[in-house]
């Protein structure tokens, strides 16, 4: 019985960690700390997919929903975000190209979707200020932030950077709903 009940209670733990606030962004944009892998289940966001909580890309297409009312197609992993050639406007369905940059080829900007090299899936995070020559990231599945709106600071050449993403056409939405996890019901 006392073991059944430590199992208990330590899967409780995983079950709480797994869900802990890493940040928030300066706009109200949660992220969080994924602790256990083994949390595949779906998050929505007004009823819209916004991918597995809580990996790097479900953030990602969580921040782009709730402030810029946008999302982009399926992908499997960060590396695959390179190969993005729209973003769809939420409300509209309307198309948006969008480009990827080298870092080699330009500057960074506020809001531009950063690609990291990271193991075999990559890692992808917003960039939410620049400060001469560090990049500030708010991300998610990272460990908790080190101020009170992003993750951490990267050099612009940081050999880790793949290039960033940017769509052509920014929206702005009002204040979203707060989103859950579940089954889509229609």
């Amino acid at each position: 019985m006392i073991l059944l009940l430590g199992i208990i209670l330590i899967l409780l733990y995983v079950v709480i960690r797994s869900n802990s606030v890493c940040g928030v962004t300066d706009n109200g944009v949660v992220g969080y700390c994924k602790i256990s892998q083994y949390n595949l289940a779906d998050y929505y966001l007004d009823g819209l997919l916004t991918g597995k909580k809580w990996q790097c890309v479900e953030f990602v297409r969580r921040y782009y929903m709730q402030i810029h009312g946008l999302t982009f197609p399926s992908v499997v992993n960060a590396y695959e975000m390179m190969k993005l050639t729209e973003f769809i406007d939420i409300r509209t369905r309307q198309s948006y190209p969008c480009t990827f940059h080298s870092s080699l080829e330009s500057t960074p900007q506020k809001d531009d979707i950063l690609i990291l090299e990271h193991e075999e899936y990559g890692h992808t995070a917003v960039i939410v200020g620049i400060q001469g020559d560090r990049i500030r990231i708010a991300e998610q599945n990272w460990k908790p932030w080190v101020a009170s709106y992003y993750s951490r600071e990267l050099s612009v050449d940081d050999p880790r950077i793949i290039g960033w993403l940017r769509p052509i056409v920014r929206r702005t939405k009002l204040r979203p709903s707060v989103g859950h996890s579940s089954s889509q019901t229609s």
